[in-house]
């Protein structure tokens, strides 16, 4: 490991000490671990894994929280915990895999851009304007009705939306950063542009990224629930939060437990996010758009 890498993890190290201090963000990383376990395990630690999924027992409908079902069942007598534990599992998988391509995405056009100028810089710019015009949610709405409603199309809807704000944020970042004398140090001491942009320029944006992508993160999920709500998300019998409140917000006044669990499911597992970013926030001081 090179010299400048072990500052990186020293400093990284640091940064995560000082995170903790700070009593919210370690309330929304305790949280947060703990969903992450719950999901991880899901398989091994809820009681009936076989009713994640197309399972039905009329027999067992609409049975209130007890020991053997605490969350209840639903109307067609699946677990409400079990699917609420598995339903952490898609909302998780579905923020990861729409924000990693999106940040690899946006943050390289966004460095290219901002670094370069000119006609590349006009290209980003132009593009990012058109998207970010749009509200992201009716934009996501739009793109998942044309492609129809399944896991892989919400997926393919969100990360058309998402890379041009990463774009967008990196290409003011780099604007502002590479004249700075370290940089300036750098570019005399020969340099290029590819070192000068990943090395010099991107991990000094990495504090104002990172606390995008957690505020992110818990945005993914609720437009991704919101999606699902409306019943153009991922569909039946997959356990997705979001159709889980959807399809029982016929019972709230009779059956309350149905939707109630995903519901406080779902908030807290966004909040977490949420806490998390705003102590990075906080933390380093920055600006998330």
């Amino acid at each position: 490991m090179s010299d400048s890498s072990v500052v990186r993890w020293q400093n990284f190290a640091q940064s995560f000490r000082r995170l903790t201090y700070d009593r919210m963000a370690l309330a929304g990383l305790v949280m947060l671990a703990a969903i992450v376990a719950l999901a991880l395990l899901a398989p091994y630690i809820t009681p009936y894994p076989n009713e994640a999924g197309a399972y039905a027992n009329f027999g067992q409908a609409f049975l209130s929280p007890s020991l053997s079902h605490l969350f209840g069942t639903d109307d067609v007598g699946r677990d409400v915990f079990t699917r609420v534990i598995f339903g952490f599992r898609i909302s998780l998988f579905i923020a990861v895999v729409v924000l990693i391509p999106s940040v690899i995405l946006g943050v390289t056009l966004g460095l290219v851009a901002g670094y370069y100028g000119g006609w590349v810089e006009a290209l980003v710019e132009r593009v990012t304007d058109v998207f970010l015009a749009l509200p992201a949610l009716i934009f996501a709405l739009v793109i998942a009705g044309i492609l129809g409603p399944s896991l892989q199309d919400v997926i393919i809807a969100l990360l058309s939306l998402w890379w041009n704000w990463y774009a967008r944020i990196m290409f003011t970042l780099t604007k502002s950063l590479k004249n700075q004398p370290y940089v300036e140090a750098a570019r005399v001491q020969g340099a290029g542009a590819f070192r000068i942009m990943f090395r010099e320029i991107l991990p000094n944006a990495a504090s104002t990224l990172s606390a995008k992508m957690m505020l992110d993160a818990g945005f993914i999920i609720l437009i991704e629930a919101g999606m699902g709500f409306l019943g153009i998300g991922v569909r039946p019998p997959t356990p997705d939060l979001g159709v889980m409140v959807a399809n029982g917000s016929a019972y709230i006044a009779t059956k309350w437990w149905i939707p109630v669990f995903p519901s406080i499911a779902l908030t807290l597992l966004i909040l977490a996010f949420n806490l998390i970013g705003n102590g990075i926030r906080d933390l380093f001081d920055v600006k998330v758009i």
